[in-house]
């Protein structure tokens, strides 16, 4: 059966069979994406993965459709917070299919289901017994991640950094410190006051700096725009030849490379999907680069490589302190 047909006939059924879903349903617009394995939401759109949509049953499609259509329903997206974005993803599946199937609906075989999470439990209910009780968790989500690249924010707020880079950066200057003011920049720290003064140098030597930031779910705007403020805070500490940044979930989503008087006034950043730290280091090796350090903007909630780095590593924790770390030197942020 064509796949518009398919769909066609699904959310006609969903309509008819469950009118307060259906109608839900009817406010979703449906889109091709063949970048996610099986069907994603972000919101705005529900996404389906094409040869998926064609092995799946009239049942399962409706009840996937009504799934995809109950995150943003829920609020999912804005109620996360901080929270690990994969393990809230299971909460908010266990909360939705509880609800569907106690509407009378087929689930696919496999969703996340347990006789434990009744009507009475709700997400954040669901997320904090499993952060209690799962040692290792297996995840068989029902494909309600956002995919990599629906997710896009421009960053333009400035807040005060939380950190001495000067003092944390010295060590790895390869050249003796200068104090230079410049006004080729102005310091942003002071632009949001309506004074424009200039900016000091003061760290030689640092040929490169790479800054990984954490894009997932679980990094919300918020952390996001005090990662942003860090990094203008370094530029504006120290010297550096280049430096480049790098938009990290899954996978590496973006690259931009930059000099130290090209920094740009905001940064689109791209993301949203769960979170792995692997990319940001195979990315370096395989790019054959050769930082100065890679500082790493994360709520650490994510899985390490198997290796150490040659280069440094500065992770910027904005999450659970206290976190260990394989390698590099954490700094947490309160």
């Amino acid at each position: 059966m064509d796949i518009e047909r398919k769909l066609q006939i699904a959310r006609a059924q969903c309509l008819m069979d469950f009118p307060f879903f259906g109608h839900l349903l009817l406010s979703m617009p449906i889109k091709e994406d063949n970048s996610i394995p099986t069907f994603a939401v972000d919101g705005r759109f529900i996404y389906y993965n094409s040869e998926f949509i064609q092995t799946l049953s009239m049942d399962d499609l409706k009840f996937i459709l009504m799934h995809e259509t109950m995150h943003p329903a829920f609020f999912h997206l804005t109620r996360k917070g901080t929270r690990d974005h994969t393990i809230w993803n299971m909460g908010g599946d266990y909360v939705i299919n509880r609800l569907l199937v106690d509407n009378n609906m087929k689930p696919p075989a496999d969703v996340l289901l347990d006789e434990k999470y009744d009507k009475t439990w709700n997400t954040e209910m669901v997320y904090d017994d499993q952060i209690k009780n799962a040692k290792q968790i297996t995840i068989q989500c029902l494909a309600d991640m956002p995919s990599t690249g629906h997710f896009k924010e421009l960053i333009n707020q400035i807040r005060n950094p939380k950190v001495d880079w000067r003092d944390k950066l010295y060590t790895l200057a390869t050249e003796p410190m200068r104090d230079e003011h410049s006004w080729r920049r102005p310091n942003r720290r002071f632009i949001g006051k309506d004074l424009y003064l200039p900016s000091i140098t003061k760290i030689d030597g640092l040929r490169k700096i790479i800054f990984a930031v954490d894009t997932s779910g679980s990094m919300n705007t918020d952390l996001l725009i005090d990662a942003w403020s860090e990094i203008v805070s370094v530029v504006e500490d120290c010297d550096v030849d280049e430096l480049i940044i790098m938009d990290v979930d899954t996978h590496v989503n973006h690259i931009r490379r930059f000099s130290k008087d090209d920094l740009p006034d905001a940064l689109e950043v791209v993301g949203r999907g769960g979170t792995a730290f692997e990319p940001a280091f195979d990315w370096v090796i395989e790019n054959d680069e050769d930082p100065a350090v890679l500082i790493y903007f994360t709520d650490l909630y994510g899985s390490f490589p198997q290796y150490e780095p040659d280069h440094p590593v500065i992770w910027v924790n904005y999450g659970m302190k206290d976190t260990l770390c394989p390698f590099g030197e954490v700094i947490d942020i309160e």
